[in-house]
Protein backbone atom coordinates (compact mmCIF):
# COMPACT_ATOMS: atom_id res chain seq x y z
CA UNK A 1 0.00 0.00 0.00
CA UNK A 2 2.89 2.58 1.14
CA UNK A 3 4.14 1.39 -2.34
CA UNK A 4 1.25 2.69 -4.23
CA UNK A 5 1.17 6.19 -2.94
CA UNK A 6 5.36 6.59 -3.50
CA UNK A 7 5.70 4.78 -6.42
CA UNK A 8 8.79 3.39 -5.13
CA UNK A 9 9.19 0.30 -3.22
CA UNK A 10 9.50 0.43 0.80
CA UNK A 11 12.47 -1.26 2.30
CA UNK A 12 11.82 -1.02 6.20
CA UNK A 13 13.16 -3.59 7.51
CA UNK A 14 16.95 -4.47 8.29
CA UNK A 15 17.01 -7.89 8.36
CA UNK A 16 15.12 -8.30 5.48
CA UNK A 17 17.11 -5.94 3.67
CA UNK A 18 20.62 -7.57 4.63
CA UNK A 19 19.00 -11.45 4.15
CA UNK A 20 16.22 -11.21 1.71
CA UNK A 21 13.96 -13.04 4.49
CA UNK A 22 11.14 -11.38 6.29
CA UNK A 23 11.60 -11.19 9.88
CA UNK A 24 8.42 -11.97 12.66
CA UNK A 25 7.43 -8.26 12.34
CA UNK A 26 7.74 -7.64 8.28
CA UNK A 27 4.02 -6.82 7.32
CA UNK A 28 3.49 -4.61 10.08
CA UNK A 29 3.68 -0.79 8.53
CA UNK A 30 1.44 -2.52 5.91
CA UNK A 31 -0.84 -3.72 8.95
CA UNK A 32 -0.75 -0.87 10.70
CA UNK A 33 -2.09 1.31 7.78
CA UNK A 34 -4.65 -1.31 6.87
CA UNK A 35 -5.87 -0.92 10.46
CA UNK A 36 -5.81 2.59 10.08
CA UNK A 37 -7.99 2.39 7.24
CA UNK A 38 -10.61 -0.23 8.58
CA UNK A 39 -9.72 -3.18 6.44
CA UNK A 40 -8.93 -5.85 9.43
CA UNK A 41 -8.50 -8.43 7.67
CA UNK A 42 -6.01 -7.06 5.40
CA UNK A 43 -4.10 -6.35 8.67
CA UNK A 44 -4.09 -10.05 9.67
CA UNK A 45 -2.77 -11.00 6.04
CA UNK A 46 0.04 -8.68 6.62
CA UNK A 47 1.27 -9.42 10.14
CA UNK A 48 -1.49 -11.54 12.64
CA UNK A 49 0.76 -11.08 15.47
CA UNK A 50 1.30 -7.05 14.97
CA UNK A 51 -2.18 -6.79 14.08
CA UNK A 52 -3.32 -8.59 17.52
CA UNK A 53 -0.95 -6.57 19.79
CA UNK A 54 -1.93 -3.37 18.17
CA UNK A 55 -5.43 -4.27 19.01
CA UNK A 56 -5.15 -5.41 22.55
CA UNK A 57 -2.90 -2.48 22.97
CA UNK A 58 -5.55 -0.02 21.76
CA UNK A 59 -8.01 -1.78 24.00
CA UNK A 60 -5.58 -1.77 27.00
CA UNK A 61 -5.54 2.08 26.12
CA UNK A 62 -9.30 2.43 26.11
CA UNK A 63 -9.88 0.73 29.03
CA UNK A 64 -7.22 3.11 31.36
CA UNK A 65 -8.77 5.79 29.64
CA UNK A 66 -12.56 5.19 30.40
CA UNK A 67 -12.35 3.07 33.66
CA UNK A 68 -8.73 5.07 35.25
CA UNK A 69 -7.47 1.66 35.78
CA UNK A 70 -4.37 0.29 35.01
CA UNK A 71 -4.00 -3.53 33.72
CA UNK A 72 -0.71 -5.15 35.66
CA UNK A 73 0.51 -8.81 35.11
CA UNK A 74 2.42 -10.21 37.19
CA UNK A 75 3.37 -14.10 36.60
CA UNK A 76 5.22 -16.39 38.84
CA UNK A 77 7.48 -19.75 38.25
CA UNK A 78 5.84 -21.72 35.91
CA UNK A 79 3.03 -19.37 35.12
CA UNK A 80 6.09 -17.17 33.82
CA UNK A 81 7.47 -20.32 32.20
CA UNK A 82 4.02 -20.49 30.22
CA UNK A 83 4.15 -16.93 28.98
CA UNK A 84 7.14 -17.12 27.88
CA UNK A 85 6.51 -20.58 25.94
CA UNK A 86 3.41 -19.13 24.59
CA UNK A 87 4.44 -15.79 23.09
CA UNK A 88 7.76 -17.98 22.07
CA UNK A 89 5.13 -20.28 19.90
CA UNK A 90 3.10 -16.80 19.00
CA UNK A 91 6.24 -15.40 17.80
CA UNK A 92 7.14 -18.58 15.67
CA UNK A 93 4.01 -19.48 14.12
CA UNK A 94 3.73 -15.49 12.91
CA UNK A 95 7.14 -15.91 11.58
CA UNK A 96 6.02 -18.83 10.06
CA UNK A 97 3.00 -17.27 8.66
CA UNK A 98 5.13 -14.21 6.90
CA UNK A 99 7.47 -16.81 5.19
CA UNK A 100 4.71 -18.14 3.94
CA UNK A 101 2.93 -15.07 2.79
CA UNK A 102 6.26 -13.92 1.14
CA UNK A 103 6.49 -10.01 2.66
Amino acid sequence: MLERWTGRPLETCLFHRVTGRPCPTCGGTRALVALAGGSVLEALGNNPLVTLLLGAGGGLMLLRAFSGRRLSLQFEGRERAAAMALALVALGLNWWWVWRRGL
